[in-house]
């Protein structure tokens, strides 16, 4: 996990027409403040109970890697794994 960081921010769109999605939930994971071992966590969006016909994930990677870190200034990678939806 070398560079791999968790996601500086996520965003949950959605709506009944694809053209026009809502901001429904932003979060803002916590990011390592030293170096630790890899590891991986799951991030949950709770927002109102509605129907919704289009739904749109926006992960951002961290865009410079922290001071502390060997690779320092560096892009940083970002990994999804599963999305669910209930």
């Amino acid at each position: 996990g070398d560079g791999v960081f968790p996601p500086s921010q996520v965003e949950v769109w959605g709506g009944n027409n694809k053209n026009k999605l809502q901001l429904l939930v932003r979060i803002i994971p916590e990011q390592p403040t030293s170096k630790t071992k890899p590891y991986t966590k799951a991030l949950a969006a709770s927002f109102r109970r509605q129907s919704l016909k289009f739904i749109k994930i926006m992960a951002r990677p961290v865009q410079k890697m922290p001071q502390w870190h060997e690779k320092k200034g560096k892009n940083a990678i970002m990994m999804a794994d599963e999305v669910f939806i209930n």
